[in-house]
């Protein structure tokens, strides 16, 4: 019943698809943790710095495609670092 209610509203489980692989993960993993930490320590993104409050949401952008596995730039292009897997 969920699938066809997501179907209905154009949803489709390969728009979902992962295109970030390991090590494209990973280096976003460190970029995201850099840019949060340099926004809330050097930038005081806390104090309301417009800097460093871009810098945070820019890092949490980066751990968010690290937790999805899914970058929207990389699908607009069609570009993925995720290796096929063989079956």
């Amino acid at each position: 019943m969920t699938e066809s209610f997501a179907t209905g509203l154009g949803f489709s489980r390969v728009m979902f698809k992962q295109n970030t692989g390991v090590l494209d993960r990973a280096i976003r993993l460190v970029i995201g943790i850099a840019l949060l930490v340099i926004s809330l320590v050097g930038l005081e993104a806390m104090d309301g710095n417009i800097w460093g409050i871009i810098t945070a949401v820019v890092g949490l952008l980066f751990l968010a495609t690290v937790a999805s596995g899914l970058c929207p730039i990389y699908r607009l292009f069609g570009i993925s670092s995720k290796k096929c897997q063989k079956g």
